[in-house]
């Protein structure tokens, strides 16, 4: 549990895609899909208007209550 409070603390509005990745243990492009299909419950993705880039955000409070099933709430 510290360790998810200190990237609570390093990163209070949205994590880096690549950190989370790896604490769940999935690729970093998995994740991006996963997200970008709206398949995530934690992340949001979407298009830019007129152009071909699509963002991925995964903000950090949302995550961290979705990985410890809401028990982080103690803690931060």
């Amino acid at each position: 549990m510290e360790e998810l409070v200190k990237l609570y603390k390093q990163y209070p509005k949205k994590l880096p895609l690549k950190v989370v990745a790896d604490l769940i243990g999935i690729n970093e492009e998995g994740l991006k899909a996963n997200i970008q299909s709206g398949q995530c419950p934690f992340g949001l993705g979407y298009k830019l208007s007129g152009k071909g880039n699509r963002v991925s955000v995964i903000p950090t409070l949302t995550f961290l209550l979705w990985y410890t099933n809401n028990t982080i709430l103690k803690e931060i």
